[in-house]
């Protein structure tokens, strides 16, 4: 699909929208990567859950931003402090979700000039995901060759990207 969307910052009343773009963005991206369990409907309840409090605090030191079409939120994306100890770059983008359908629509570039502009900034991003990294590169990042193992996340191996 493409078309008219906005970019916005969410309110709590968005909670439930972004929770389930981010569970249906976890299938997408990484549904040959992961079992059912990191995107199943108990997947889906714990992140409604995570985003009402997210959202209900408020948080002034994330940037925080919705991508809205036909009246739904296709799109989430957040960025803020590096949460590493020794980061590359002190700006993380933390959060990048469109789903498929909105692929292509410039809603994902809306959010990620958004959340981070042109800024010096890092990234995660899963080993296994050149759709992704194909993006990001577009976007000015690169491989700095750190990897990590993601022991929460059925050992899913990441790569940082860095700008």
């Amino acid at each position: 699909m493409s078309g008219t969307f906005a970019i916005r910052e969410p309110s709590v009343d968005d909670a439930d929208g972004v929770a389930e773009v981010h569970n249906r963005g976890w299938r997408e991206a990484y549904g040959q990567l992961l079992p059912e369990e990191f995107y199943d409907d108990a997947a889906l309840q714990r992140r409604k859950k995570s985003w009402r409090s997210l959202l209900g605090q408020g948080e002034p030191s994330l940037r925080l931003f919705v991508g809205e079409a036909e009246g739904r939120i296709v799109g989430v994306g957040l960025a803020g402090k590096s949460r590493e100890q020794n980061p590359a770059r002190d700006l993380e983008l933390r959060t990048l979700y469109v789903i498929s359908p909105y692929y292509g629509s410039g809603v994902a570039q809306a959010l990620l000039d958004a959340a981070i502009g042109q800024e010096r900034a890092q990234l995660w991003v899963a080993r296994d995901n050149p759709r992704a990294q194909a993006f990001y590169r577009r976007n000015g990042f690169t491989m700095d060759g750190a990897e990590k193992v993601d022991k929460d996340i059925d050992n899913l191996v990441e790569v940082r990207f860095v700008r």
